[in-house]
């Protein structure tokens, strides 16, 4: 019979599955391993498995494991440790369905503190043991060939020779957590990795809570676990109720039920009746003395976007307008309609939302929020939205309000870090920037050493007119890691009436 003892099993099982799933998490794992470092009965004998496949194939095993638990169950006599590895097995269906998600790094320094708890508990054990024996030289025998737990195998490399660093430096190459589609996915979508952390520039009204939401909502879609702070400009109510809104594409006030003019995209040739192309959509442009006709004036005019599928070199993008009919408000009915069927569909991960008033949570107060969820229900966030780092209380009231900000992107960005996630904030401009038409560095509200701590910063650009027509402009500030020109615009088709930040882009 498995002996039986009162352990705290959830972080052995979380270090089972990350060997069974993740290669980079195996890999690292195998230099700290020992089978005395963990408690669970059946934990030798699935981390065997995974260790000895990966010297074979050096993969991990993932989905084969059933087949080597099969063989190894028919000959296995001990029925109830073959049922508690059989259960834990089956509960690893859901996480298969997210394998290209696993959080190995933040795995690797949970499991890291972990076995040297255990290996010091061991060690103290050991020594009580001698001592209470009065064999003093054994424990003097035990305290010298105590080796501690570190990540990493050993300190400093060689990086020109180090086979397993170079490795593990190119297969680690951080690939997107999710995507954006269009120009603006060109743009971006390098830096929606773990790690990052992005901040979002513009003054006030710009729309920054709806794009934070739209990127929270497009890390959803791509089956990340999702955290999502507000904390002061929106209630509780103001935020589900803006995302039932982004998901139904309609409002739940009257004004905005009517007809509505939404922007799509469409080509300059197609407008200018220059584009010979046979797939062509319109049979003619719309422009009249050198300007585009109203979309009201424009009979039979139809927008084309297929050369961004045939020919992308060819197209230029442009902006038209369709109209959208009448409909009726939205209702909680509806709205918990969609939330459901939109579950179903995308088949998405953890959600998790957390309001709080103006000043009234620190990011050491965020950072305690998501030990809590972790430890109560096991959830660990791939992406983390703040919504926004101005308006997060100071760590500290004893500092100089600037040197406060300074400390706020500070943990901040420590907190992309140590979670492994990708963060994402916004943050406001000063009055300079109202009415200009590109937002530069110097608009940087408050403390200018905040931009030493995010990988990327965009800046969020739109003028009066551009509102009126469903057009912002987003351009790059600053990017750590890749080359960009800080000149260059996205144009984003946008309708903040129907919950639409990023309606698409050229």
């Amino acid at each position: 019979m498995v002996k039986r003892k009162k352990i705290n099993s959830k972080i052995e099982q979380e270090i089972l599955t990350g060997m069974i799933m993740s290669d980079e998490f195996l890999r690292d794992i195998i230099p700290i391993y020992s089978a005395d470092l963990m408690d669970i009965s059946f934990a030798p004998v699935i981390a065997k498995w995974c260790i000895d496949y990966f010297k074979q194939y050096n993969r991990a095993i993932k989905k084969d494991i059933q087949e080597v638990f099969d063989s190894w169950a028919r000959s296995n006599k001990e029925e109830e440790k073959v049922e508690f590895v059989e259960k834990f097995l089956m509960n690893l269906s859901e996480e298969y369905s997210h394998a290209d998600k696993f959080n190995a790094q933040y795995l690797l320094d949970k499991a890291v503190k972990h076995f040297k708890k255990k290996s010091y508990k061991n060690l103290a054990q050991d020594l009580i043991y001698c001592v209470e024996e009065d064999n003093l030289d054994d424990a003097d025998t035990v305290f010298q060939e105590f080796q501690k737990i570190e990540k990493g195998s050993t300190v400093g490399i060689n990086p020109f020779d180090d086979s397993e660093a170079i490795q593990k430096a190119f297969e680690g190459k951080q690939e997107p957590l999710f995507k954006v589609s269009g120009a603006l996915g060109r743009l971006i979508n390098d830096e929606l990795c773990r790690d990052s952390f992005i901040a979002l520039m513009g003054p006030e009204k710009r729309g920054k809570t709806w794009w934070l939401m739209f990127f929270a909502m497009q890390a959803h879609r791509g089956r990340c676990n999702v955290a999502m702070f507000q904390v002061g400009d929106m209630s509780e109510s103001q935020m589900v109720r803006r995302q039932h809104i982004s998901l139904s594409k309609k409002s739940d006030l009257k004004r905005y039920c009517g007809e509505l003019k939404i922007p799509v995209l469409d080509c300059k040739h197609n407008q200018e009746d220059d584009c010979n192309k046979k797939y062509r959509t319109s049979k003619h442009g719309c422009m009249e003395d050198g300007k585009v006709v109203p979309y009201e004036e424009a009979v039979d005019y139809v927008p084309c976007t297929e050369c961004l599928k045939k020919n992308p070199k060819y197209y230029e993008g442009a902006v038209w307008h369709m109209i959208r009919p009448e409909v009726e408000p939205l209702t909680w009915r509806e709205a918990y309609k969609k939330g459901q069927e939109y579950n179903k569909r995308v088949r998405a991960k953890a959600f998790k939302l957390a309001t709080f008033p103006n000043d009234s949570i620190s990011v050491s107060g965020i950072c305690r929020v998501l030990d809590s969820w972790e430890r109560t229900e096991g959830f660990v966030p791939d992406v983390v939205v703040i919504d926004y780092a101005d308006i997060l209380a100071p760590e500290s009231l004893k500092e100089e309000f600037r040197h406060q900000e300074n400390t706020k992107w500070k943990r901040l960005r420590r907190l992309s870090q140590e979670r492994h996630i990708c963060l994402i904030t916004a943050t406001q401009t000063n009055r300079e920037s109202y009415g200009v038409k590109r937002i530069e560095l110097k608009h940087a509200g408050e403390d200018k050493r905040k931009f030493a701590h995010p990988t990327a910063i965009f800046a969020l650009n739109q003028e009066n007119e551009e509102m009126l027509q469903g057009v912002m402009r987003v351009s790059p500030l600053l990017i750590r890691e890749n080359a960009y020109n800080a000149n260059y615009d996205v144009h984003v088709l946008q309708c903040l009436q129907i919950g639409a930040p990023y309606l698409g882009s050229f």
